[in-house]
């Protein structure tokens, strides 16, 4: 297991490495998920963490907890946190990162990777995917490079959408103290 100040994660592969481009995840189907936690339930998602998804995910919309899905958008907020020619990601990319791994091949399938972010590293994280503005997305995405212009502005928006809901996520998480639990499937 690989550690990273403040979080915690299983399975983590390195972003730089990610040849698929995000397209071809949407084809395949890999979505994020997030929840909030205790401190509690962050400590037993370390060697357990299924157990704790099933009593997020049970929670679903009670007050005082939340959660979200960016859906096939993670791979572009990946990216949109890691600003070519720098070295280290800013701390939004720490709500995002990782890959599925094929332990076995492409054809037999694949395995989620589960990432916890502990409570004091949630406030930073939060306050770096506010400080991203439509015009940085914009700008982000003046870069990706397709045949199709169509495409780019689709994923704009999408991007933009998906940005706003892990705005408000970690927003609410830092102000709940809670930490984060995320699984890409």
């Amino acid at each position: 297991m690989r550690r990273t100040p403040g979080s915690r994660r299983r399975g983590l592969r390195e972003a730089a490495g990610l040849s698929v481009r995000p397209r071809t995840l949407q084809r395949m189907g890999i979505r994020y998920y997030g929840w909030a936690i205790t401190d509690d339930e962050a400590a037993e998602a370390e060697t357990e963490p299924w157990p704790v998804i099933r009593r997020a995910d049970r929670r679903g919309d009670e007050p005082g907890w939340t959660n979200t899905c960016f859906d096939k958008a993670w791979p572009l907020l990946q990216r949109l946190f890691t600003p070519e020619g720098v070295r280290q990601p800013r701390p939004g990319y720490e709500l995002v990162a990782g890959d599925v791994t094929y332990p076995y091949g492409y054809l037999e399938g694949y395995e989620p990777y589960v990432g916890v972010i502990a409570r004091d590293r949630v406030p930073t994280i939060a306050r770096d995917v506010a400080s991203v503005s439509r015009s940085d997305v914009r700008l982000f995405c003046s870069g990706l490079r397709y045949g199709d212009q169509q495409l780019r502005r689709d994923d704009e928006g999408y991007l933009a959408y998906h940005l706003a809901k892990a705005q408000t996520f970690t927003a609410d998480a830092a102000a709940r103290g809670h930490a984060i639990l995320y699984l890409i499937r």
